[in-house]
C-alpha cells in the first residue's frame, strides 16, 4: 500500500526541482488526478511460485506463471488512466559435460540436454495469480526473449530475461473477467528447442550446493499508475557516472559489486514516488576469458556506496532499499545470450515513507569475476570497461 502524505510536491523529474523545493519552500496542497502516480512491487527475496521451465519443441506451449503482483495495490483502475508495468527473471540452463566443462549432477534437474534452450517471457493482466494467457487475459507489449547458449567457449549457463516497462490503457481492463481492482499483474514464462525432450528443464533461479533449487529472490515484477492515459512523462534526471573501469576478481572469489551510476534524489518527502529504469553495459574485451556478472540498483546514501542497508535510505524508503533484484549471468566474448558488452537492463520504482532533509541517492552496482577455461590466467589489473549503451533514469512523483 501507498503512503500518503498530507504534503505534496508537484509532478516533475529529479531535474526539474524548483528553488523552493531544493530549500523546503511551500509546496502545492494538493495533485490533480490525471497528474498522480502510484507504484507497487512484490517484496524482494518472494519466492517463485515455479522451480522449472519445461522445454518445448513448440515456443509458448508450456508457459508458467513465476510471480504475481495484485493491481489493488495501486487503488483505482477506472478507465481513462495508464497501466505500466516491468519484470525481472533469472534462469539456468543444464550444463552438458565436455572436454572443458565436467559439472556435478546436481548443476542439472530433469534430464540433460546439450542444446541452447530458447527462454521468453511476458506480462499480462489476468484474474488469478497462476494464469498464463489466454482469452481472458491481456498481454502488456512485447515479450522478452533470451538463448541461453551452452556451447563452448561462449557458455552463459546463467541468463536474465527484462521486461522492460510496458504500458496499456485502463479501458482495456474492462472486458477481462475480473474486475480490474482485483486483477493480477502476472509474468510468465516458457522455455522451447526443436530438440527438446520429455522431462529436459530450464531452471527458474539456481542451484545451490546441496543440490537444491534456489528460486528464492530471482523474479521481480512492478508496476505504474499514471492518472491519464494521456500522461506525459518528464524528462529524468541524467545520472552521474562514478566509474569507468570495474575491476575482476578471480574465478572462485567473491564478486564485490561497485557503483557505476548515481542519481541524487535531494530532500526526499514522506510518499512521494521514484520510478526508475537502469541499463548496465561492459565490454569484457582485451581480457581472454569470459566474465560472471553482477547488477544490481539500491537506494543508499552516498554516490558510491553499494551497500542498500545504510541508514538514512533503510529509515526513508517505505518498501526494500533494494529496489531491482540481484542478478548473476555470464557474459562472453563469443556469440551467445549475452555477449559482450552484455547490456542488461533492470525496472524498479521505491516510495517514501519519511522525508529528510539530506539526499539518499539510487545507484546501479555492479560487479565481475573470471570465468576461466584451460590454460586460461586472471591477473590482478584485469577489468570490464562501461560502455555508453548504459544509463539510469530515475523520475520523481509527489504524494497523491
Amino acid at each position: 500500500m501507498i503512503f500518503a502524505a498530507a504534503l505534496a510536491l508537484l509532478a516533475t523529474p529529479i531535474a526539474g526541482l524548483t528553488l523552493a523545493a531544493e530549500r523546503g519552500g511551500a509546496a502545492r496542497a494538493g495533485v490533480a488526478a490525471s497528474e498522480r502516480v502510484e507504484i507497487a512491487t512484490i517484496p524482494p527475496e518472494r519466492r517463485a511460485f515455479e522451480q522449472l521451465l519445461p522445454i518445448t519443441r513448440k515456443p509458448g506451449a508450456k508457459m508458467r506463471s513465476i510471480a504475481s503482483l495484485s493491481l489493488g495495490s495501486l487503488g483505482s483502475l477506472s478507465p481513462g488512466k495508464r497501466l505500466e508495468g516491468g519484470a525481472e527473471l533469472s534462469v539456468s540452463v543444464c550444463l552438458k559435460p565436455n572436454r572443458n566443462h565436467n559439472p556435478d549432477r546436481d548443476d542439472c534437474k530433469g534430464k540433460m540436454y546439450g542444446y541452447d534452450p530458447d527462454v521468453l517471457a511476458r506480462l499480462i493482466v489476468a484474474g488469478q495469480e497462476r494464469d498464463t494467457g489466454g482469452a481472458d487475459t491481456l498481454r502488456l507489449g512485447r515479450d522478452a526473449r533470451v538463448r541461453c547458449t551452452q556451447k563452448q567457449p561462449a557458455r552463459n549457463h546463467h541468463c536474465v530475461l527484462t521486461v522492460r516497462w510496458r504500458k496499456v490503457d485502463t479501458a482495456e481492463l474492462q472486458a477481462l473477467p475480473c474486475a480490474p481492482n482485483s486483477c493480477m499483474l502476472n509474468l510468465v514464462a516458457g522455455a522451447s528447442h526443436k530438440r527438446a525432450r520429455s522431462g529436459q528443464k530450464v531452471i527458474v533461479g539456481g542451484i545451490e550446493g546441496n543440490g537444491k533449487v534456489d528460486n528464492k529472490g530471482v523474479a521481480k515484477v512492478s508496476a505504474v499508475l499514471y492518472g491519464s492515459e494521456d500522461f506525459v512523462k518528464p524528462k529524468p534526471k541524467k545520472h552521474r557516472r562514478v566509474a569507468k573501469r570495474l575491476r575482476i576478481v578471480d574465478e572462485g572469489e567473491k564478486i564485490g559489486l561497485e557503483a557505476v551510476y548515481s542519481v541524487k534524489i535531494p530532500r526526499p518527502r514522506a510518499g512521494e514516488k521514484l520510478v526508475v529504469e537502469g541499463r548496465y553495459a561492459a565490454s569484457i574485451r582485451g581480457n581472454p576469458y569470459n566474465v560472471r556478472a553482477r547488477t544490481q540498483i539500491i537506494l543508499t546514501d552516498g554516490p558510491k556506496r553499494n551497500d542498500p542497508t545504510r541508514r538514512r535510505a533503510a529509515k526513508v524508503a517505505l518498501e526494500s532499499t533494494r529496489m531491482a533484484e540481484e542478478n548473476n549471468f555470464n557474459c562472453t566474448l563469443g556469440s551467445s545470450g549475452h555477449k559482450t558488452p552484455c547490456p542488461v537492463t533492470k525496472p524498479a520504482v521505491i516510495s517514501f515513507l519519511r522525508s529528510s532533509n539530506k539526499p539518499v541517492y539510487v545507484n546501479l552496482i555492479a560487479g565481475h569475476g573470471a570465468l576461466l577455461r584451460e590454460g586460461q590466467k586472471w591477473h590482478k589489473g584485469d577489468k570490464v570497461k562501461i560502455v555508453k549503451k548504459g544509463y539510469l533514469k530515475v523520475w520523481r512523483y509527489p504524494a497523491s
